[in-house]
């Protein structure tokens, strides 16, 4: 894609997956778009950061995901590089922390038993001034 993006006229490509003639881009982006790349597994770390700017992978427990940031960062340094890390998170909203705690533990877990989210006590007040979404 980078080559198509960038590349001044017409070009071949014989890759692995791909042979083109004379092939080309048109129009051509004014600023090149990032590239995210969904991955989870070794191998699919090992590709986003070779070729991807973002890589976007699931963060179950927050000590464990640090950790992992700090190895998917510096396989990107050692690609020569910058690779950053995107997630999703959950927020459970009710009207008191211990409420929010029950809601998590007894709807969501991870296959380890495990749950991972950001605890919000809401008050009446908040719910009406915020586009935070709260379960009753």
């Amino acid at each position: 894609m980078h080559k198509l993006w960038t590349a001044d006229g017409k070009f071949d490509w014989d890759g692995k997956y791909f042979k083109l003639h004379a092939t080309y881009g048109n129009p051509q982006p004014a600023t090149l778009p990032p590239i995210l790349n969904a991955a989870g597994s070794g191998q699919g770390r090992g590709f986003a950061s070779k070729n991807a700017n973002f890589l976007f992978t699931p963060a179950i427990e927050l000590a464990r995901s640090k950790a992992e940031v700090v190895e998917l960062k510096a396989m990107g340094d050692k690609n020569g590089r910058k690779v950053d890390v995107m997630t999703f998170s959950h927020v459970v909203c009710r009207p008191t922390e211990a409420e929010a705690k029950a809601r998590w533990q007894g709807s969501w877990t991870t296959p380890t038993g495990r749950q991972s989210t950001t605890w919000c006590a809401c008050n009446s007040r908040m719910r009406s001034r915020s586009r935070t979404i709260c379960w009753r």
